[in-house]
């Protein structure tokens, strides 16, 4: 068994557990992304290391180094990201939410024991998915089909022991809220805020919907499946590159989609620690 194998067989477990928890603020994986993983899992090139199915989030960012501090506006311990709104659906009552928000914003007092700059912003982010390939040409291929669906931050991280994809649009909006002790918006641009992430929010589904068949159509497709599934072999990334067409032959997609800052890797953007 490889080593990539051998990572599989670990996370597949431990999604398959009757208990599970993560590192998110959740602490469990969204149910809307979920058939997504189960598709990409359950081919043996690919695992799923990470994921969010989208999210609406309102987060207290403080600069400091202290862990832990007592928190002004409520009474507990608060790390350096205080997490005051996380939704991985749409909002339902925009209006009584944002009401609920703008409250909280106007109650919020500044607190030097959490840094000299303090921001609390609402952000609204797309679904996100990290996979580790079995090698840089299976990678190439998901990433293929991740930029033809219109998902343009998608890229590619090739380590020494892994080759990592991580898959995303460019709908992350972000807006500062709060600053320093001033509310710096009122209710009703908080009202809009929420409006326009809902909106988003529909476009996310879409994007995910779309990805979920090009990936089931690229698994479908008997030219991708006769590549090799074998234990990753040992050489540099340089130069394993294949070219454009060879890849829009194995996946059936559109050669068009093959751009040229695509298929570059940067040696900035390699993590040799991986």
């Amino acid at each position: 068994m490889s080593s990539f194998e051998q990572r599989k067989k670990h996370i597949i477990s431990s999604l398959e557990a009757p208990v599970y928890s993560d590192r998110s603020p959740k602490g469990s994986v969204d149910t809307p992304i979920i058939p997504l993983l189960n598709l990409v899992n359950s081919h043996p090139d690919y695992v799923s290391t990470s994921s969010c199915s989208g999210r609406i989030s309102v987060f207290h960012q403080c600069n400091t180094d202290v862990k832990e501090e007592k928190n002004v506006y409520e009474n507990e311990v608060a790390p350096k990201e205080r997490w005051i709104l996380v939704s991985h659906d749409p909002i339902s009552n925009v209006k009584e939410t944002s009401v609920n928000l703008f409250e909280k914003l106007q109650q919020m007092n500044f607190n030097s024991s959490f840094g000299s700059k303090q921001v609390v912003a609402f952000r609204f982010e797309p679904f996100l998915l990290h996979v580790e390939c079995r090698n840089v040409e299976t990678a190439q291929a998901l990433s293929a089909v991740a930029w033809q669906t219109g998902l343009r931050l998608t890229g590619i991280s090739p380590g020494k022991h892994h080759t990592i994809v991580s898959i995303r649009s460019t709908m992350i909006m972000e807006a500062p809220v709060w600053m320093d002790g001033k509310t710096l918006i009122s209710c009703e641009y908080l009202e809009n805020l929420l409006n326009i992430a809902n909106e988003k929010f529909a476009t996310n589904t879409i994007h995910m919907s779309k990805f979920y068949k090009a990936v089931e159509n690229m698994f479908a497709t008997p030219s991708f499946n006769k590549k090799t599934t074998g234990p990753r072999e040992k050489r540099p990334f340089e130069g394993v590159v294949p070219v454009k067409e060879k890849i829009a032959v194995e996946t059936g997609l559109d050669i068009d989609v093959f751009e040229t800052d695509m298929f570059s890797t940067p040696s900035d953007t390699i993590n040799e620690n991986s």
